[in-house]
């Protein structure tokens, strides 16, 4: 199969405008669940593993679903998954005895014995954790109303990763958050802000020439002892929060250094639409500066849209050939990766 678009599959999910989309890039909730009766997939056998795979392709029959292994996956179809956050490069590795269930609604999926035999995962563009959480839980119902889960009456959905034991769901947003990065003592206040509803964070680009990491994965934490609304309710309050500050942090920056922000806002833009090399660092940190001026900045001499922008940076975080191929040299990747800026910025209108 060389693209699961050959299977019906939609466009990318994240190519639509989402709510509060100059902070929140994407929403995620994943729902986990394990078939009674079998070990994790830490601990299954290879036979084991192909029992499952077996056991769930024939339950999902008439779903509407797309059943694909990964070890029949030629790369074209591994980078259409990659590109969609449907899949890491571990979890595709053809040994692991893996296979996904792909539906034809956007940003919907289900891994097969990956952490856990079944998790069902749902994407969207910015914030929109409940409509999220419905579409994962729509599936999941509907897969448990086939298949035997491991439940227990006191603990709850049992799950290979005993934080997610109980209701089995993790809720998450990508958010990038410049203006916070930028504020003193504000990574603190949005750090105790998240502790109250028991969420992390981490950066989503680490390491190589990064200075200034802004872009960031906020997750929940434990769900034992909480339920599926109480958790949607904390993740509503997370996001209000963390788009307020940031917000708020943006205008204090722009107040107080606007011929700052002006000046690398221009420049900023002015290498990112004719570069020939980029480094992620390098890249992200001109993107700071884009989207601290966005809204800030005066004259109409640059019309990138916040979708544009968001663009950029899921082409600078999530490309299959750039992270699973290393045989070619830092220059190579660094000339494609000015080449995929280019060409999103292209479209953005300058007069």
């Amino acid at each position: 199969m060389n693209s699961i678009q050959e299977r019906g599959i939609s466009d990318m999910w994240y190519e639509k405008t989402g709510k509060d989309n100059d902070v929140v890039l994407l929403s995620q909730a994943c729902i986990s669940r394990n078939i009674k009766g079998f070990s994790f997939p830490v601990k299954m056998s290879g036979d084991d593993k192909e029992n499952i795979l077996g056991m769930i392709r024939q339950a999902v029959g008439g779903m509407g679903l797309s059943f694909i292994r990964s070890d029949e996956l030629e790369d074209a179809a591994k980078a259409d998954l990659f590109n969609r956050y449907l899949t890491d490069l571990n979890f595709i590795r053809p040994e692991r005895k893996t296979a996904f269930l792909l539906s034809k609604k956007e940003g919907l999926a289900c891994q097969i014995n990956g952490r856990d035999h079944i998790m069902v995962e749902s994407l969207r563009s910015g914030s929109s954790i409940n409509f999220t959480y419905k579409d994962a839980e729509e599936l999941v119902s509907e897969i448990e109303r086939r298949i035997p889960v491991a439940f227990s009456e006191r603990f709850g959905f049992l799950t290979s990763d005993i934080k997610n034991v109980g209701t089995g769901v993790q809720l998450a947003y990508v958010v990038i958050i410049p203006g916070i990065v930028k504020t003193a003592g504000a990574m603190n206040i949005l750090s105790k802000r998240l502790e109250k509803y028991d969420w992390a964070m981490k950066p989503m680009l680490q390491g190589g020439d990064i200075r200034e990491n802004s872009l960031y994965l906020l997750s929940s934490m434990a769900t034992l002892g909480v339920d599926e609304n109480e958790m949607l309710a904390r993740a509503g309050s997370v996001i209000e929060d963390v788009v307020k500050l940031e917000r708020s942090c943006r205008v204090n920056i722009c107040k107080k250094k606007n011929l700052l922000v002006e000046d690398q806002y221009y420049k900023s833009y002015g290498v990112l639409k004719y570069a020939r090399r980029l480094e992620i660092g390098e890249t992200m940190s001109h993107l700071n500066w884009l989207i601290l001026g966005r809204e800030y900045v005066s004259g109409r001499d640059v019309c990138l849209s916040w979708d544009q922008i968001n663009m950029m940076i899921h082409k600078l975080t999530r490309n299959y050939s750039e992270f699973a191929d290393k045989n070619k040299k830092p220059q190579h990747y660094a000339m494609e990766r000015a080449k995929r800026i280019r060409e999103t910025v292209k479209g953005d209108g300058e007069k």
